[in-house]
């Protein structure tokens, strides 16, 4: 069975803000959550329950820009299964010395293929976008699981390298490009950009912390780039006393078994 160093990664993600992993699924279980995004894409939900923010195969073009389906375990049981596999939340537990790793929101992310423009992120931090939700101390952090191929020519996701150490700057933009969000970070004196591409295969994972930059360039490959952005809490977490409605808001304030598992607990 493979194995992690978790000394060696817990110092590299503090040092860095991110850490790669490999693979902690097996490939029946990859195939399965592939094949649970082309239902989720084509409209069919095994649940019959939709998801938060889904996808309509008869108006939305793959092809366009990269595409978001908010909460997909809540139509795939698929999908709810892959992210509660218990071997990728022990090694998270380990590398962020936490008593327990909970889910709190997914994402189902397809990036078309042929170098759109559309399909890029712009550089930012998490937090930024989720500073209504969660307290400043709370160690809240996202995991992305490759389901395809991720070479430097789909886009990988790109993390700014140390930058979770430059404190939270709230500046950047998720939905400009990487050129242009570039020049709103005020970068400390004394540090430097230093872009690092998250290339993975699939099954492999990355975490990052709130603070770290990061975006993505976009899909020069022949083939879509396919992945689950998790995101999760430790128990050194607390949502904010006048959290609103919105992305994630069910999963915060009723944090549930199905929507919400609990990966791994001491």
């Amino acid at each position: 069975m493979t194995t992690i160093d978790s000394t060696e990664k817990r110092k590299f993600y503090q040092d860095n803000g991110f850490a790669i992993f490999p693979s902690a699924f097996s490939d029946d279980s990859i195939a399965s959550a592939l094949a649970a995004g082309d239902d989720l894409m084509a409209g069919i939900y095994e649940t019959d329950t939709p998801p938060r923010d889904g996808w309509n195969a008869e108006t939305d073009d793959p092809n366009n820009k990269i595409r978001k389906i908010d909460q997909p375990q809540l139509a795939s049981n698929r999908i709810l299964d892959f992210i509660s596999e218990p071997l990728w939340g022990e090694w998270i537990a380990d590398v962020l010395e936490a008593k327990t790793v909970q889910v709190w929101a997914v994402q189902f992310l397809h990036k078309p293929c042929g170098g759109d423009g559309q399909s890029t992120i712009g550089w930012h931090q998490d937090f930024q976008y989720w500073q209504n939700w969660w307290t400043p101390d709370s160690n809240v952090f996202t995991a992305w699981v490759a389901l395809s191929d991720v070479t430097a020519e789909s886009g990988p996701m790109c993390f700014l390298e140390g930058s979770n150490n430059w404190g939270f700057l709230d500046a950047g933009d998720f939905f400009g490009t990487p050129d242009q969000s570039i020049d709103g970070i005020p970068v400390p004196d004394g540090e430097k950009i230093n872009e690092v591409p998250g290339v993975m295969s699939p099954g492999e994972f990355s975490i990052h912390h709130c603070h770290c930059y990061h975006g993505s360039h976009p899909n020069t490959s022949n083939l879509p780039r396919r992945s689950l952005a998790v995101h999760m809490r430790t128990e050194a977490s607390g949502p904010t006393p006048d959290n609103y409605p919105g992305f994630g808001y069910d999963y915060i304030a009723n944090l549930g078994e199905h929507t919400s598992p609990v990966i791994f607990s001491r």
